[in-house]
């Protein structure tokens, strides 16, 4: 398994039994785009909470995977419905253009290398199929005083503004907006919002919410 998602395999394995995830997916935008025959890949699932949005709405093609064993066997509990594999590094067996959408919530934040963030985006992209739907959500810098102290000592151990450790010892990463806009710059952007949020540990967050559309050509 990959170094750096063997990590984060041990710390969610951790937190599996307890963790609450607080970025919602917006299924009725999601809808807009794809329908309910859209096979469609929630790639870093965590417990299946958003498969199990999906699968009530009538959605009944959907894989999930994640790096931990206990996150999806939590998951298969909340979306009975679905089909699910240990993610332990990039690619993925399925082949190319295998679904119609791919959603990626709160994964970048757990992926906080620049490297590491574009090689998923690209397995994002060769995963969709030509005109297929990527749903991207995920936390912003802020300028709430908790997060200036954790970033300045994060630049100082991980060189990049908006990474940090927590007491814990997972590294994640807040996002900078034009850093996002050039990440997901091979999609044709169709929505881009910015919102108030909270993580999962309660703190008051901002937070994006794109849709983007793999090029047919």
């Amino acid at each position: 398994m990959d170094p750096a998602i063997e990590n984060q395999r041990r710390y969610w394995d951790d937190a599996a039994d307890f963790a609450t995830f607080s970025l919602p997916l917006d299924a009725d935008l999601l809808s807009k785009h794809v329908d309910r025959s859209a096979r469609i890949l929630d790639l870093g699932c965590g417990y299946g909470r958003s498969l199990a949005e999906l699968e009530i709405r009538g959605f009944d093609r959907l894989v999930g995977a994640d790096p931990s064993p206990r996150m999806l066997e939590r998951a298969r509990g909340h979306a009975p419905g679905a089909s699910f594999s240990l993610l332990a590094g990039l690619p993925l067996s399925e082949p190319d253009a295998a679904f119609d959408a791919v959603l990626l919530l709160a994964v970048l934040t757990c992926t906080p290398a620049d490297d590491a963030q574009r090689a998923l985006v690209a397995e994002v992209l060769r995963l969709l199929r030509p005109g297929g739907i990527g749903y991207v959500a995920d936390f912003l810098i802020t300028d709430h005083e908790h997060d200036r102290a954790r970033y300045a000592r994060g630049v100082e151990e991980h060189e990049i503004h908006g990474v940090f450790s927590i007491e814990d010892e997972a590294v994640h990463r807040h996002h900078d907006p034009g850093w996002v806009a050039a990440l997901l710059g091979s999609f044709e952007r169709l929505h881009y919002r910015e919102f108030d949020a909270m993580t999962r540990r309660g703190n008051p967050a901002r937070a994006f919410r794109f849709v983007g559309r793999k090029p047919v050509a």
